[in-house]
Parts: C-alpha cells; structure tokens; sequence
C-alpha cells in the first residue's frame, strides 16, 4: 500500500519500519483502549511483541493510579480534543519516568465527525526535567552553603509562607552578620573561611524549625525567615528572643579548622511582621538597621 504525501509514494511498510527507528513511543489505540498499532519501543515499554497488538490494554502493563488518568485523557481525545499532557510511570527499577505524550483523535474515512482511534506519540523528558530542576535549584540556592540563596528566600517567601500567613498571625525576620569575618578570611585563608561559613550554615539550620527558611543573603550575612510566631505582637517578641538565643548559642560553639579552632561572633537584627501583607526587602532592611545598630551598641559597650 502506497500513501500519497506530495508528488512521493510512500510505502506503508516503509514508513512503520521509519517509525520503529525513532527514540519515541508512537502508538495506536482503538476507541476500546486496545493497543491496535505499536512501533518498537513502545513495544518494548509493553514487554511484547506485535503479535499481541488488538489485545493489550493499559491496565496489562501500567499501574491503576496511571490507567486512571490516562482514561481520562483518551476519553478527550475520542470526544475529538487533541492533547499534550506529562504522564508519570514508575520503570522496573522503581524510578519515577516522565514522559510528555501528545494525542490526536483519527477520525472515521467515511464519517469526518467520528472518531475511530487514538493516535499517540510520547517521549521520555526524565532527563529533562531532572535537568530542569536542577537548574532552578541552583538558581535559586547558595553553591557553598546550600542554604537558600538571596532569589530563592524572596520567591520562597512569596509563593509559600504567605499563602500560610494569616492576617491574625505574626511573623519575624533576623538578619545575622558575623563579625570580623573578613579578619578570619586574611589570617586563616578562604578555604577555612569556606569550611566556617558552611559551619555556621548548618547550626543555624539546627536551630529553627524546618518550616522556616534560612538563607546566605551574601558574603558572611545571613537572612532567617520565622513563619508564624504568635498570634500577638508579644508572643512574636518573646518566640524571636528565644530563636535568636539558640541561633547564638549555637554559633558561640569554636568551629575546628583542623590545625586549631576558631570563636565567629555574630551580630542579630530582628523585625516583627504583622499579618501576611508585607514588603520583605522592607523587612530586611528593617532587620538589617535592626543589627547595625545592636553591633554599634555592643561596640560602645566594649569601649
């Protein structure tokens, strides 16, 4: 059988055999779900061969939860919708696959408004996505630390805590300097200084709940994001007070450096939130005035 693409003829064996060349899926269903045409890696991902095509149905080879979905998919697609839709699978390995699969609705050569079969073609994205994701962790995360960096606190802040800040809740916001940290880098080296500020890092992490955000906002300063502590400015202040305790506590600890250790002070500017409408570079630089004046005020008092 020939088919007619222009001024070629094209054989159909041919252009099937075309299809079992390509790092695809490519497939046919009937309006039954049956699996009526396959090319050979979608054969592959059925663990058959094309003997068994007009027989197989998702549910031979899919889990239920993705069966489900798929129906729901297909069942657009006969009522003549043509889709593009990321489909999850778990491979043999236990390994969550993602594949992009795109639809089109055959319709009848007799009847040009029924619908007689599914044609699909998928891809395997995984590696895209993972890819992907990772370009927007990093993007979003200080390389050194780990910790969230400056962009990824302001959009963490923005997508998730507000939506859990209500009106009637107070949050808090420090802002951590660590003192003559430049005098640590000359005397010690920037290798040292990499290791200590990976240090201070991970007490910092220890020292709050997991819900709140900590985040190397640049250089030896840090920003720590509190969602939702207390329903009154009081109960806020007394809650900072006691984070801010542990967060210096911890950081008073000497961090080994191998050949010795090492004391980093730190200096802690604090600013309540009320509510969930609020300016977060306002209340960072609140925060910030917040500590440059409680380390003035220290250096006075040393004086």
């Amino acid at each position: 059988m020939y088919l007619q693409l222009g001024r070629l003829g094209v054989n159909l064996n041919d252009l099937i055999e075309s299809l079992d060349h390509l790092e695809t899926y490519v497939f046919i269903k009937d309006t039954q779900s049956r699996y009526i045409y396959a090319n050979n890696l979608s054969l592959q991902l059925m663990r058959i061969d094309n003997k068994k095509l007009g027989q197989i149905r998702d549910s031979d080879f899919l889990p239920e939860d993705t069966v489900e979905f798929i129906k729901h998919i297909d069942a657009k697609v006969i009522k003549g919708e043509t889709t593009r839709e990321e489909v999850f699978i778990n491979d043999a390995n236990g390994k969550q696959r993602i594949y992009l699969e795109m639809k089109s609705p055959i319709y009848s050569s007799e009847s040009s408004n029924e619908v007689v079969a599914i044609l699909g073609i998928s891809t395997d994205i995984t590696k895209q996505k993972e890819l992907e994701k990772k370009a927007y962790q990093q993007a979003r995360m200080d390389e050194l630390t780990k910790l969230l960096n400056r962009r990824g606190l302001i959009e963490s802040v923005q997508r998730d805590l507000k939506k859990r800040i209500s009106e009637n809740t107070f949050s808090a916001l420090l802002f951590i300097d660590l003192n003559d940290f430049k005098k640590i880098n000359d005397d010690h080296g920037h290798t040292v200084g990499d290791h200590i500020l990976r240090e201070v890092s991970e007490r910092m992490k220890s020292s709050v709940r997991a819900s709140d955000l900590v985040s190397r906002y640049g250089g030896d300063e840090f920003v720590v994001f509190l969602g939702s502590v207390g329903s009154s400015n009081r109960e806020a202040e007394y809650y900072t007070e006691e984070v801010m305790s542990r967060i210096e506590s911890a950081l008073a600890g000497p961090i080994n450096i191998g050949k010795g250790k090492v004391q980093v002070g730190t200096s802690i500017g604090k600013y309540i939130i009320e509510g969930a409408d609020f300016s977060l570079e306002s209340a960072i630089t609140k925060a910030d005035e917040n500590m440059y004046y409680e380390k003035s005020a220290s250096k006075e008092d040393l004086d």
